[in-house]
């Protein structure tokens, strides 16, 4: 289990200099202001009204069309999600149990939590309607919060397939000489051009998301340290197997199965 030993504003202070992405005018220079609002939770529309879609961010919207050879792996649209407000999940909107998994793409207990448990909660419980399955980033340094833009960029029905394929590849792109090629190459087998990831990892307002939501962990529910998994509003920590987690799953979806 890896733990966050510094604040989340603090530590992602600590990482600016140098890096043109925390330069004067972005996140860590009007922390106080613009990430406090974003984690604030959002006010619920009233049930006959639609919600609102976000706006395609700016890598999104100057994102070109993926070459063919460059087109998704099928392991990459296997696992398709949607968006919620900022929130990427899985599952049916009315699922008994709500589960929301605050990871960081450098984790590797996050890493063996999606290989070996996460395929499992899906086919048992998110596929069967019993779970409202939520990934939200808590990103552990600064490699993790770049790897966390990706999926964002790649868009909903990609998103959680992204996942999959860094946490997969972990140890090859965290650990290589260029991690920024490292990821842009895994980037491309999952269908974004370089162009698209490039304009990605630039863009402040997915970093900002990204930032906003690993804050809101830390306030809502004292999230410290990765995986961290609350369910149904208690906090679990630490790369649960299948079989400790269905205990806890089993009670709460009790007559729905």
């Amino acid at each position: 289990m890896y733990s966050k030993m510094l604040s989340t504003g603090l530590a992602l202070l600590l990482l600016g200099p140098g890096n043109a992405v925390f330069a004067s005018g972005s996140i860590a220079a009007d922390w106080g202001y613009r990430v406090l609002a974003q984690a604030a939770p959002a006010q619920q529309a009233p049930a006959q009204a639609p919600a609102a879609q976000p706006s395609p961010t700016p890598a999104e919207q100057a994102a070109p069309a993926a070459p063919a050879e460059a087109r998704p792996a099928p392991e990459v649209n296997r696992l398709a999600g949607r968006r919620e407000g900022n929130d990427m999940l899985m599952g049916k909107a009315d699922a008994p149990v709500t589960v929301i998994e605050y990871a960081s793409l450098t984790c590797p207990h996050c890493a063996s939590f999606h290989a070996s448990t996460l395929p499992r909660l899906k086919s048992e419980y998110i596929d069967r309607g019993l779970v409202r399955f939520i990934y939200r980033d808590f990103p552990l340094d600064r490699l993790a919060l770049m790897a966390a833009l990706l999926p964002h960029c790649a868009g909903p029905s990609r998103y959680f397939g992204f996942l999959e394929i860094l946490f997969r590849q972990q140890l090859t792109w965290a650990r290589a000489s260029d991690p920024v090629q490292a990821l842009t190459s895994l980037a491309r087998q999952g269908g974004l051009t370089s162009e698209a990831v490039q304009a990605c990892l630039a863009d402040q307002q997915v970093m900002n998301q990204v930032l906003a939501a690993s804050l809101q962990g830390e306030r809502e529910f004292k999230i410290k340290s990765t995986p961290s998994l609350v369910i149904n509003g208690k906090l679990h920590t630490g790369s649960l197997s299948f079989e400790d987690l269905d205990k806890v799953l089993r009670p709460l979806a009790a007559g729905r199965s």
